[in-house]
């Protein structure tokens, strides 16, 4: 599975339980667009420069979209750190999981359950409920340091992907 491709519009978060990322994250994040791009790749370290370039295309965009000012950008920072780390922590589970489902695919009559005991320990490793919690709770706070202008950027933003959405 590739990693999620954060943010351009409806690819990998509907592969994954990623599809319930909390609203939080588009308050900042969605700010950055929704267009097309489908890509895989099966190598970690292409995975990570992806995710580098997607992440900091979304900081130039949120940065500009929102005209951040300097001393609001170390929340944006913050959060996007967060997030780089949740990612990063996808990449390794995801690579580290196929690894030994492949071990596992190995005899001539694998294993079912050893298989799917695998698959579900990867799908509720990333991210936990708390550190969605946690996500929540950083993008929340990076909003409230927003100003009146700029929230109301977020939520027209906001708006328009749950109407597409729901």
């Amino acid at each position: 599975m590739a990693f999620p491709q954060i943010f351009r519009g409806h690819n990998y978060f509907l592969y994954t339980k990623y599809a319930v990322l909390p609203l939080s994250l588009l308050l900042v994040l969605g700010l950055a667009g929704c267009g097309g791009g489908h890509w895989h790749s099966h190598d970690p370290a292409e995975r990570r420069e992806r995710a580098e370039k997607h992440l900091q295309h979304a900081r130039e965009e949120v940065v500009e979209e929102l005209n951040l000012q300097p001393h609001q950008e170390p929340g944006l920072d913050a959060l996007l750190e967060t997030f780089r780390g949740m990612a990063h922590g996808w990449i390794d589970d995801s690579e580290a999981t196929g690894k030994r489902v492949k071990a596992l695919l190995a005899p001539e009559a694998p294993d079912a359950d050893a298989i799917a005991a695998e698959a579900k320990a990867w799908l509720m490793a990333r991210p936990s409920k708390e550190d969605l919690a946690a996500l929540m709770d950083q993008a929340v706070a990076f909003y409230k340091t927003l100003d009146a202008e700029q929230q109301q950027v977020v939520l027209k933003k906001l708006r328009k992907h749950i109407d597409r959405r729901f």
